[in-house]
Formats: structure tokens, sequence, C-alpha cells
């Protein structure tokens, strides 16, 4: 491994595009998933890339319509609608941070949210190994928030980015480095998969490709929880019963994550809502309840 923590890098089917602000040393990618998700491809050694076909952001659909690819790449531009899929990754390690838990954390039939994270040395190996076998490049893009809503809508940077580029790939995901600001939050790091052709696909929405996730210094976060315990009146108390119900949903999912065969030391909780119970005594200082 220490030989693949510096420049240059050494896959041969792995490219960056634009400026990446990682820590060579140990750079960690972080994702948010459904636990329905992550167990179907722990227990198949695989890992899915999302056609953005089927992304529900419109601004970024219309670089993938076939006017566009056929004006970015020639005629042929339409052959590349069904080449192009993605996995969404953030930079941003910050064990609770709220907004992405909030947008991500759905619960629908008993699913829960959790936050992996890998090494991504390790991941761009596991990557490497599935290029030649389905002629696949992988292209790493980090997120630029630069540009408002309404300059993306006149088509600005569209523009200026197309000439003189047309007919490459890189350049073609260079465009859609560029999000609006209302999302820097997210501080996101996308990977790409791309075909070499459009030939033989089996699911023209959907990339599987073989993972060995435990390859990957695999940690898991799980969501945290909102407790929906009923005001009783006694505000401690409330608290307390808040917080241990909390505790019992989310020791119950760490359990399910564990029957996946991951190791206890990389799971752990997330201690967003666990906060310290106060009181205060007769002579009105706030003392920690010990419990």
């Amino acid at each position: 491994m220490k030989k693949k923590e510096s420049f240059p890098f050494p896959w041969k089917h792995v490219h960056f595009v634009g400026k990446m602000n990682l820590d060579l040393e140990n750079p960690v990618l972080y994702r948010y998933e459904s636990f329905s998700r992550f167990e179907r491809m722990k227990n198949q050694d695989k890992i899915t890339f999302i056609s953005p076909l089927v992304w529900p952001d419109l601004f970024e659909q219309r670089f993938f319509s076939k006017a566009f690819l056929n004006k970015f790449f020639g005629k042929s531009g339409a052959d590349y609608q069904n080449r192009f899929f993605a996995l969404c990754f953030t930079l941003d390690g910050t064990e609770n941070a709220d907004a992405m838990w909030s947008v991500r954390a759905k619960e629908d039939d008993g699913d829960f949210c959790i936050r992996y994270s890998v090494n991504l040395w390790r991941f761009l190996d596991e990557l490497e190994r599935n290029a030649d076998k389905n002629g696949i490049d992988f292209y790493l893009s980090s997120i630029a928030y630069d540009y408002t809503q309404e300059q993306l809508l006149s088509n600005l940077h569209i523009e200026s980015a197309k000439k003189g580029l047309c007919g490459s790939v890189r350049n073609f995901l260079n465009i859609l480095r560029f999000k609006r600001r209302n999302f820097k939050y997210e501080n996101e790091v996308r990977i790409w998969a791309v075909r070499n052709n459009s030939l033989n696909v089996d699911k023209p929405t959907l990339l599987e490709l073989d993972m060995d996730w435990m390859a990957l210094n695999l940690q898991i976060l799980v969501a945290p929880y909102k407790s929906d315990i009923k005001w009783n009146g006694n505000l401690i108390e409330h608290n307390r019963q808040k917080r241990n119900s909390a505790r019992k949903i989310m020791e119950n999912q760490k359990s399910r994550i564990l029957a996946l065969g991951i190791p206890k030391d990389n799971v752990r909780l997330s201690g967003l809502y666990d906060v310290p119970l106060w009181k205060y005594s007769k002579k009105g200082s706030l003392n920690l309840i010990k419990e």
C-alpha cells in the first residue's frame, strides 16, 4: 500500500478530472447509503453505479440528452448515452453532519441509513481490477460549487467549456464538475465508470462491478435516530426515555450490520442526538446527571 500513497498514481484505467483536495497519506471517501442496498451489495460482493439518466436533477440530466451528446461528441454522440455511470461520495468526514443525515436518512419499511467510508487507494485497486474485463475507464471528479442557479440556466459555462474541447470524455465530465452553491455542504466527489462502448448493456441504468468490501478498510456509522417518545411532563425523564429508545433502535440496526460479517470495531453509532442529561440544583447550578 505504501507505494500507492504518493504521486504519480499507478492505475492504468483511473483518471482525475479537476483539482482534488486529498489527504495523500490516508484519503477517505464517505457515502450515505440505505442499509438494504448496502446489504445486497455486500452479500453479493458487488458495488452498483447508477446511470445519470435516472438522476432526479434535471439540470444535470440535460447533458445526457441525445441532442447535447451529438453536439458535444459529434455524429456518434448519442452512442455515449448509455456509457456513463456514477457513484457519489463526500470528503466531509464530520461524524454528525445533520444536513447529510436529514437529506438521506429515509426510513421505509424498516430500512435505515448508514454512512460507510473507504480508503480511496484501496477502492481504486478494486476498480482497476474491474477495468479490463468490463471494458471500463474510471474518472474521479471533485465538484466545484462555483455557479448559481441563474448562471447554470444561462449555459455560460457550458458554452465556454465546449470551445475547442469537444469530443473528449474528460472534458465532458469537466462540465459536470460544476454545481449550484446551494449544494456546497455536500463536498462531493464523483467516481464515473465509463464504458468503452454501449454494446451488450443488459441494464442500461445500472452497472454492477465486483467488489471485495473488506479490502477497503471499510468503516460504518449508524444513522442517528430521533426517538418519537411522547412528552410525559417531566423534562429529565422525557429526555432519558428518548435517548434510551434511540439507543435500543440503533443497537438493533448495528446488530444487522454486524451480521454481514463486518468486524465489531468497524461499526459505530452516531452520537448526534446522544447528549448528556443535566438538571438544575436547588442553588441554581447546572449539574450533570450520572447514569
